[in-house]
């Protein structure tokens, strides 16, 4: 496959390729200069693309190190290759760079969204997770009957994405008196703890969205990997004023367990993540803990109501 990315590289794009590599699923070319690029396939809609564009460009004029989508020498960003879609990064800068929660924050300060672009945004997170948690019940049912520790642990984590769900349908039922506006920014589809550059300045993870929602997936991923979470979330809430609306979006982002349903996916298909299911199903407690911990913080800044379940617990 590798020499066959490789002859589509230079045929399309006129770039001479001297080294190429599989990365975990796209792979990492090298030409003569070593400048580095990525050949990753496009599993976004087609219009996503057509949106983002003129934010991409303005982001190139202004000099910004977002990773480049190259057009080919048809002027066509996309390739069609054995029915799947494909495009070709140019890689800016440094990949192990790694970006904070205040390099996340000032970036969000300089760089604001076209009022245009704002307003066309319609918050969906409720809507997306109900519909995946349907369709995981659905697959829990009909491909699960052998997955002893995702059987065991699937109900608890549907029900933390339940109350998620809840409490972002409740954050603007409460809004609907106070018109609270989040602030709204160029987001990323996921953040991760460590944020690298790799990622970060990714325009196929590109979207508008809250700025709460980085933020959360930080935070959460944070913990997870065994950092203070809380020092990194006290960071935010001192650097940034944000409104009820935005608490309350931060601790649902926060509260939904995205990093079990990672893993459950990747179990269901591959079989492969078993240790990791049990790895999170054995800090369950931790897992609560911080829950109540970020709750009480944030209310040191914002007033938010409780998960009853999870302050019972803990008084």
């Amino acid at each position: 496959m590798e020499d066959k990315v490789k002859e589509i590289v230079e045929k399309l794009y006129n770039i001479k390729i001297d080294e190429i590599v599989l990365g975990k699923d796209y792979y990492i070319l090298y030409d003569f200069n070593n400048v580095t690029y990525f050949w990753v396939k496009y599993s976004r809609d087609e219009k996503d693309l057509e949106e983002l564009m003129p934010i991409l460009n303005e982001l190139y004029s202004l000099g910004r190190g977002v990773h480049i989508i190259l057009p080919t020498k048809e002027r066509k960003y996309l390739v069609n290759v054995d029915k799947n879609l494909y495009v070709l990064l140019q890689v800016n800068g440094l990949l192990t760079e790694k970006f904070s929660i205040y390099d996340i924050l000032i970036d969000n300060d300089r760089y604001a969204l076209n009022p245009v672009v704002k307003a066309k945004y319609q918050n969906n997170w409720a809507d997306l997770w109900s519909k995946k948690i349907d369709y995981y019940e659905y697959q829990i049912r009909e491909l699960g009957k052998d997955k002893e520790e995702i059987i065991k642990s699937f109900s608890y984590f549907v029900g933390l994405a339940e109350d998620a769900i809840a409490y972002v349908n409740m954050a603007f039922n409460d809004n609907e008196n106070l018109k609270e506006v989040g602030n709204i920014v160029l987001a990323h589809r996921r953040v991760s703890y460590p944020n690298m550059k790799i990622n970060f300045y990714n325009p196929l993870s590109f979207i508008v969205d809250y700025e709460v929602r980085d933020i959360g997936g930080y935070v959460k991923s944070a913990f997870w990997a065994g950092v203070d979470a809380l020092d990194i979330l006290e960071n935010f809430l001192k650097y940034r004023k944000i409104n009820s609306l935005e608490a309350k979006l931060l601790y649902a982002r926060i509260l939904y367990p995205s990093y079990y349903f990672d893993v459950y996916e990747d179990d269901m298909i591959d079989n492969e993540e078993i240790d990791k299911v049990v790895e999170i199903t054995s800090n369950i407690t931790e897992l609560e803990n911080f829950l109540v911990d970020v709750y009480y913080l944030i209310n040191r800044y914002v007033t938010i109501p409780p998960i009853d379940w999870l302050i019972k617990k803990e008084l």
